[in-house]
């Protein structure tokens, strides 16, 4: 019997112990069960600001989006806004060149003037250094009155009656060949880029035939087309007026 009081303090102790440790479990469980609430609550927080960033970097990605196709269409317009201006300006500077070209046609004063005119026409606008300027010999054939970039044996092929020239010029038709399916290498009597029949009425004054263009000028534009009907037309009169203008002096 003289355990018993032992038996009961230790009985009483592992009772405390086991008491003072739930109190100690019931702690930290509380401790921990604040924990977790204060963590979720930053979860949730953090949830909720990255959704923020989200929608906001989405927004920033639309306005971007946005923004970019408005730039995009103010420089294709500001780029076609330009290609206008330049489309008018050429425009402007080739009616400026027709003007000039035609003013110097109709006021020529003697044959010379004249051919100083055409000449300029056919080098510096059409840009063709490869030419000959002709008129009839009155015999049916033709004569060279001025020419540049061709030889003496190519100039002479061209003034016979029969030569290869002469179906073009014969048919008082503007001949145009597009300079891309022509030799380069070798000069074809028969195949002008261009050959223009200068007349008046049922009178053939003069014929200007043009061969290999400007190696930087791989074809010919619409103010070519122009250029031609002014030689067709203006340089014609103007030739037929010197020469009047000469028949009259000679006359004389």
């Amino acid at each position: 019997m003289a355990n018993e009081p032992n038996q009961e303090s230790y009985v009483r102790r592992v009772l405390e112990e086991t008491r003072e440790y739930e109190r100690r479990l019931r702690e930290d469980n509380e401790g921990l069960r604040e924990l977790v609430a204060t963590l979720e609550c930053e979860r949730v927080a953090l949830q909720k600001r990255v959704e923020e960033l989200e929608a906001g970097a989405n927004q920033q990605m639309s306005e971007l989006s946005a923004l970019r196709e408005r730039l995009t269409a103010q420089v294709n317009a500001n780029q076609k806004s330009t290609e206008q201006q330049l489309a008018i300006e050429q425009q402007n500077t080739n009616l400026a060149n027709l003007y000039v070209a035609s003013y110097r046609l109709n006021s020529a004063l003697d044959r010379a003037e004249l051919v100083d005119a055409i000449r300029e026409i056919v080098i510096n606008l059409v840009g063709c250094e490869e030419f000959a300027l002709l008129e009839p010999d009155g015999h049916g054939g033709w004569q060279v009155c001025d020419s540049m970039g061709l030889p003496d044996d190519f100039l002479a092929s061209m003034t016979r009656p029969d030569g290869a020239l002469a179906g073009h010029l014969k048919s008082r038709k503007m001949h145009v060949t597009d300079p891309a399916v022509l030799s380069m290498d070798e000069l074809d009597v028969s195949r002008p880029s261009a050959s223009i029949v200068m007349s008046v009425g049922d009178e053939t004054v003069g014929a200007v035939a043009m061969y290999r263009l400007l190696p930087q000028k791989s074809g010919l534009e619409p103010l070519d087309r122009e250029l031609f009907d002014l030689l067709a037309a203006n340089a014609a009169m103007a030739l037929y007026r010197l020469k009047l203008q000469e028949f009259v002096k000679g006359g004389k």
